[in-house]
C-alpha cells in the first residue's frame, strides 16, 4: 500500500463561520454571550434581527425540568413564625437579586410544613446566601453541610434557644 502524505490540517474558516452564533434559552429567554448566561433582552433582540440565535435550554431550565435541586435550606418554624410573609418576601427578593447577578441561580420553591420551612434552590450558593441573609435579619444558628461527592449543600437555620 502506498503512503500518501496528508496536507497539514489548518482550519480556514469560511465567511459564515466567523459570525457568532448565540444560544438563547427557549424557556426563560436568557442568552449565552461570551461564555456566560445572562439576562439581556436588547442583545437577544439584536441577534434575533441578524438571525444568529440557536434555541436551546439553559443549564438552570434543564435542572428545573429534571427536578434537580443543589441547595436545600431548612428554616425552623419558630424563626418563620416571627413574620412568615416578610421572610417569604425576603427570600424572593434575595433570589431575585441573585438571578439578576447570575441567572443560573434560581429559587425552585418554598414548602411550608407544621415544624419547618424548606427552600429548594438550583444552586448550593443561593441556598447559602439566603440562609446567611435570613440569619442576619432574624437571628438564629446557621449550619451548612456540603456533600463531599456531589454538588449539593444543606443549610439549616435553627432558632436560638
Amino acid at each position: 500500500m502506498k503512503y500518501i502524505k496528508q496536507p497539514p490540517h489548518h482550519h480556514k474558516p469560511n465567511k459564515d463561520s466567523k459570525k457568532p452564533n448565540h444560544e438563547v434559552c427557549k424557556r426563560c429567554g436568557i442568552i449565552l454571550h461570551r461564555g456566560r448566561w445572562q439576562k439581556n433582552d436588547a442583545l437577544v433582540k439584536e441577534h434575533r434581527k441578524l438571525n444568529q440565535l440557536t434555541l436551546t435550554l439553559c443549564p438552570a431550565c434543564r435542572k428545573e425540568k429534571e427536578g434537580i435541586a443543589e441547595g436545600v435550606l431548612t428554616i425552623d418554624r419558630a424563626i418563620f413564625d416571627s413574620g412568615a410573609k416578610e421572610i417569604q418576601n425576603e427570600i424572593r427578593n434575595i433570589a431575585g437579586q441573585e438571578f439578576n447577578r447570575d441567572p443560573l441561580r434560581r429559587l425552585i420553591g418554598i414548602n411550608l410544613t407544621k415544624d419547618k420551612v424548606v427552600v429548594n434552590t438550583l444552586t448550593k450558593e443561593l441556598a447559602v446566601t439566603i440562609g446567611k441573609h435570613i440569619k442576619k435579619s432574624r437571628k438564629g444558628k446557621l449550619e451548612i453541610h456540603y456533600s463531599p461527592h456531589e454538588d449539593f449543600a444543606e443549610v439549616f437555620l435553627k432558632a436560638i434557644e
